[in-house]
């Protein structure tokens, strides 16, 4: 899994967010993905796809980077940065994917973003 772990993780990174090819959330996530946030939770495909489409309209020119990638059996830990240079905002966090069929069932996230 570990191979493919960084793989999935890194099409996540580059080309869903960085590439903003959000149409890759119905390859990517499961239908059913649920993400938890420090104060609430997003439950469904649909409901991601909203909060980001939210993200991006505050931060247009996020760009993210991987800084580590920790996976076991279907777990992955992944340390990243984002930047917006245009806005002078950068932020870090933390995702822990839980992985199922070759798609993320379930994130935990925590970052110092606002």
């Amino acid at each position: 899994m570990s191979e493919k772990a960084r793989d999935l993780v890194h099409k996540i990174s580059n080309e869903m967010w960085n590439a903003q090819q959000f149409q890759l959330c119905d390859t990517l996530l499961d239908k059913h993905f649920l993400l938890h946030l420090p104060k609430t939770s997003l439950h469904g495909r649909d409901a991601y796809k909203q909060a980001t489409k939210n993200w991006l309209e505050k931060y247009p020119n996020i760009h993210y980077e991987v800084k580590d990638i920790v996976a076991q059996e279907n777990k992955i830990a992944v340390r990243w940065e984002g930047h917006d240079k245009a806005k002078d905002f950068s932020y870090k966090g933390q995702t822990f994917l839980l992985i199922n069929n070759s798609k993320v069932k379930e994130a935990w996230e925590i970052s110092d973003g606002d």
